[in-house]
């Protein structure tokens, strides 16, 4: 069964042969504003749903009418995108929000903004130098908080999606040959990171993948790493964080040359803190 919605009402019978009503009204002061109902019988339950969806759609429309483009991007932020998103994830939304789009769209009322109003930001950011690909994602804050907007009554239409935005080529990614990789096993050899170094070629993983790896991901039994969480810099400070999604945390076959390079750091590094344990 599909997940419901806010301002979905949902009916059932109770033990007591009463009928009963549950509408969602969204989000009140943090917290889901959920309103119940009972009558006798299924059509009553669903008549008083109707009329209390109607007077809801009613009363936000009148606030809609008032509402500035910063209100709604402050409210969406914190009812809609932080309960459901990763905190670095929130973070970069917000970001973008507070220097990217409050000033330049934030003082107009909601139900007033137009494509013209979001193409003169994309044009502007653009001309200001930002990158087609940060502008591109400037435009889908705005677009997935509009979208919000209009699954809520609020506006009639998501201006976001009627504005051109720009293409992105994508650039040329020009991995090693075979050559160029024997040159760089060989450039490396003898450094502290070599082990770390030859994982990362001979698997290819991301850089943040890499540096999330503990030794209990390795199973030198198996010649095998496992992706458990990566390293993020989050607030200033690097922490450990699960991947985004499922695909994202996998086990790796290891060759026989990457198994040997990190059982001999893993020996070093052991005795490297029993030398920093004596002194």
């Amino acid at each position: 069964m599909a997940k419901r919605g806010s301002w979905e009402g949902s009916i059932y019978k109770r033990s007591d042969g009463r009928w009963a009503g549950v509408v969602d009204l969204g989000w009140l002061d943090g917290k889901r504003n959920r309103k119940s109902m009972y009558a006798k019988t299924r059509k009553e339950v669903h008549e008083k749903l109707n009329m209390a969806l109607d007077a809801h759609r009613k009363e936000l429309s009148f606030q809609s009418d008032r509402l500035t483009v910063r209100e709604f991007l402050s409210d969406w932020l914190r009812e809609s995108v932080k309960p459901k998103v990763r905190l670095r994830t929130y973070q970069s939304y917000a970001e973008i929000v507070r220097i990217h789009l409050e000033p330049s769209l934030g003082r107009i009322r909601l139900s007033k903004l137009t494509p013209r109003d979001v193409q003169k930001l994309i044009n502007s950011k653009l001309n200001d130098g930002l990158s087609p690909r940060r502008v591109q994602y400037v435009h889908a804050v705005l677009r997935s908080a509009l979208g919000r907007a209009e699954k809520w009554g609020i506006i009639a239409r998501n201006v976001a999606k009627l504005a051109d935005i720009p293409k992105v080529e994508q650039p040329e990614i020009n991995p090693f040959d075979p050559s160029e990789a024997r040159l760089f096993v060989k450039t490396i050899a003898g450094e502290r990171l070599e082990a770390l170094y030859l994982l990362a070629i001979a698997t290819g993983l991301r850089q943040a993948e890499v540096l999330g790896l503990s030794w209990e991901d390795i199973d030198f039994g198996k010649s095998q790493c496992t992706v458990r969480k990566t390293l993020q810099r989050i607030d200033g400070e690097f922490r450990f964080v699960e991947p985004k999604t499922i695909r994202s945390r996998r086990t790796l076959a290891l060759s026989d040359i990457v198994i040997s390079s990190l059982r001999e750091r893993k020996g070093k590094q052991i005795g490297e803190m029993l030398v920093a344990g004596d002194k």
